[in-house]
């Protein structure tokens, strides 16, 4: 019989071969598993010693998904950089400032992080009470920047209701309007 510690240890000292033969030690290095991620890896499905620790953009993603994400967090790594420091700072830190007339304005270096990425709207969507709190700022981007890197395809805008000009084209096809035409034309076919 051995003891604890010999068997932890022994854990330890397993190899997996997940990764096409190679062997991997079990002590995971801190990074993520997913080839070229930048971000810590945080999370895992294992209890007993892992080699497969993920960030939490990778984890649950299907494996094919895997370079497309890492691919977003790269293009984002600036904007990911402020919004963790801004969440993880003190409590009742403000990223506003007076300006000349003594009005409380947003950092002009934070605004223009945020116009290069696309994230400028954020600002305008917080409530109005946590617009001086970093930490409340930081969150609401991180949430944002998950949401995009994770799934890109639910931030597409939806088709415009209203109908083009007369002369122009739309380039967006309504796909409520063309499913009710559809509908409607297979029940003519059915009546008749």
């Amino acid at each position: 019989m051995t003891t604890y510690a010999e068997a932890a240890a022994g854990v330890n000292r397993q190899q997996s071969s997940h990764s096409h033969g190679s062997p991997v030690p079990m002590v995971s290095d801190g990074s993520c598993s997913a080839s070229g991620c930048p971000m810590p890896g945080t999370l895992s499905t294992s209890t007993n010693g892992t080699d497969e620790w993920l960030c939490s953009w990778h984890f649950g993603a299907p494996y094919g998904e895997y370079g497309a994400i890492t691919a977003r967090i790269a293009n984002r790594m600036g904007i990911i950089r402020q919004a963790i420091r801004m969440a993880n700072s003190a409590p009742g830190n403000s990223f506003m400032e007076k300006d000349d007339q003594g009005n409380d304005v947003v950092r002009a270096d934070l605004v223009a992080l945020l116009q290069k990425y696309g994230y400028a709207h954020i600002l305008d969507n917080l409530p109005p009470t946590m617009k001086r709190c970093n930490r409340n700022l930081g969150s609401a981007l991180l949430s944002a920047l998950g949401r995009e890197i994770r799934s890109p395809e639910q931030r597409l805008h939806p088709a415009p209701t209203r109908q083009p000009e007369p002369g122009t084209s739309n380039p967006w096809v309504d796909s409520r309007a063309a499913v009710a035409m559809m509908r409607e034309v297979a029940n003519q076919r059915k009546v008749a």
